[in-house]
């Protein structure tokens, strides 16, 4: 596999943007937001899912001005090469544009998966009569092909079949060698490659399969700053992908996907020993009463903002949007709740990878979670969290840092930090002062994309703290983030250099004399 070393060359958009408002204004304005200043006022993060309809570079440089953080490639789509131009061209557009960009690897994992549809979509009426065939070809009118045999074998006459997350419903009501006759039940349009769940009936595929192993080849090849693993149940399966990345010299954080019961059931070691955690409703909705989803997804947030950990709420959340130019007030709420939640980041899947409007996509969710952060219950939060016993030192030197930034009205936190850690911790307290991380080491530069609320700066590696606190200060200054005159704090571990221990807070007024 060819190392992409060229970006396409796809032109530059014509579209007027509107000019921007300030940030004060633009919160409580009809307007959508569409500059590069107004997307970074923006503290929630959004993941956008790349595809067909985000592929050219006029269209990616729209969804990074809007707010996009991270570009997640799904591999159960799509060939290397189109996953590769995609991610060679969000890479030299956020480097043009000096914004922090991720780029996400999402694995298929275990997910059952119907064939080819000829002629896609077709479109499944109630009360029809439909027939999965135990093939990887091309369907046949009615017939849809199943390249899963063992689902065949196991599943029985009398049991609900799902379709595309739960948004078709079939009954098996016959059932002969190398077939299920089904008859539908609720019915709707059915694309290529949709997922297939029949709940109650395991299935034997491992936790990484054959497919996902080359995927994983792939995402190392492409420097992927995030690998998302589908169907995590235990955090065995998260220890077996660290393996495996680790037989091809790659260390790259781990998302864990919960979408099943069993992996609600292990959710406090999951969380351990992820580096973020997806709430990924889809099949989670499948698999479980439709009505606990929410209250998972809440369960599923709290486990994260506890840990420190970013959390991804994912699935349908404009889904309407992939046809129309407006969400429905039902998608709005949707979205403003996971903010007020605790969300990290909220995530786009077809509307921005197969929709008709994916620029407008993120400029809608933008706007939904800019008016949520509004609304976000800031001191109550800290209050909260304060109740929770400390765990670390880390832990609490990130709320009382927070405490003190809205004690002294600082403009801004500022976290010099090698791992992250110092700075997740702080940014789990959601304070209204803007979180900056300083950082020498790239990786983690660019990890920041999902976490809440933070700008991250690349600064040189520092040697003390005196080099460190005037370092930082300097680089602060130069980013414009802030203006001389503003007062932050500062945290950091001492010894500089150490992981594992933030242990110093300071407060410094910030002056144009900094820089020299």
């Amino acid at each position: 596999m060819s190392k992409i070393t060229e970006v396409l060359d796809a032109g530059k958009s014509s579209d007027q943007r509107l000019e921007p408002l300030p940030w004060h204004q633009t919160m409580h304005s009809g307007k959508v937001p569409t500059s590069k200043a107004e997307a970074r006022s923006l503290r929630t993060k959004i993941v956008c899912t790349l595809g067909p309809a985000s592929s050219d570079e006029a269209t990616l440089r729209a969804m990074i001005e809007a707010g996009m953080t991270t570009a997640r490639i799904n591999m159960s789509h799509g060939h290397y090469a189109d996953h590769a131009k995609r991610i060679a061209v969000v890479r030299h557009l956020a480097q043009e544009m000096n914004r922090v960009v991720a780029v996400m690897i999402d694995l298929q994992g275990p997910k059952l998966r119907i064939g080819e549809i000829e002629h896609e979509p077709i479109r499944l009426e109630k009360g029809q009569r439909v027939t999965f065939i135990s093939s990887a070809g091309v369907s046949r009118g009615t017939e849809i092909p199943l390249p899963h045999a063992h689902l065949i074998d196991c599943a029985t006459i009398g049991n609900t079949v799902w379709l595309d997350d739960g948004l078709l419903e079939l009954a098996i009501v016959e059932k002969t060698a190398g077939t299920l006759h089904c008859e539908v039940v609720v019915g709707g349009l059915l694309y290529s490659h949709k997922g297939i769940s029949v709940p109650g009936v395991l299935s034997d595929i491992p936790a990484i399969t054959s497919k996902d192993r080359h995927d994983i080849a792939f995402a190392v090849e492409q420097k992927a700053d995030f690998i998302a693993m589908s169907f995590v149940q235990s955090s065995a399966d998260l220890e077996e992908l660290r393996g495996l990345m680790a037989t091809q010299s790659a260390s790259i954080p781990i998302v864990a996907k919960i979408e099943t019961l069993e992996g609600l059931n292990n959710l406090e070691q999951i969380v351990e020993a992820a580096d973020a955690v997806m709430v990924a409703r889809g099949d989670l909705g499948v698999e479980a009463i439709f009505e606990e989803v929410p209250a998972y997804q809440m369960r599923i947030i709290r486990a994260c903002n506890r840990a420190a950990l970013p959390v991804i709420t994912a699935t349908q959340m404009l889904h309407s949007m992939i046809h129309s130019s407006h969400p429905t007030r039902a998608e709005a709420n949707d979205v403003f709740t996971a903010v007020l939640q605790g969300s990290d980041a909220v995530m786009l899947s077809s509307e921005t990878a197969a929709g008709d409007h994916p620029v407008r996509a993120v400029e809608v969710m933008s706007k939904i979670a800019r008016m949520a952060e509004q609304h976000f219950p800031y001191t109550t939060w800290n209050t909260e969290l304060a109740k929770w016993d400390l765990r670390s030192i880390t832990e609490g030197i990130g709320q009382a840092t927070c405490t003190l930034a809205a004690s002294v009205g600082a403009k801004a936190v500022v976290t010099n930090t090698i791992s992250g850690r110092t700075t997740r911790e702080v940014a789990k307290h959601r304070p209204q002062s803007l979180i900056i991380s300083t950082t020498p080491r790239a990786e983690t530069h660019q990890q920041m994309a999902l976490v809440w609320g933070v700008e991250s700066l690349l600064v040189p590696e520092f040697h003390d703290t005196d080099s460190m606190i005037s370092g930082v200060k300097r680089a602060v200054i130069e980013s414009n983030l802030i203006q001389s005159g503003d007062a932050v704090v500062i945290t950091a571990g001492a010894p500089v250099g150490q992981t594992g221990q933030t242990n110093l807070i300071e407060v410094h007024t910030l002056r144009n004399g900094d820089l020299w």
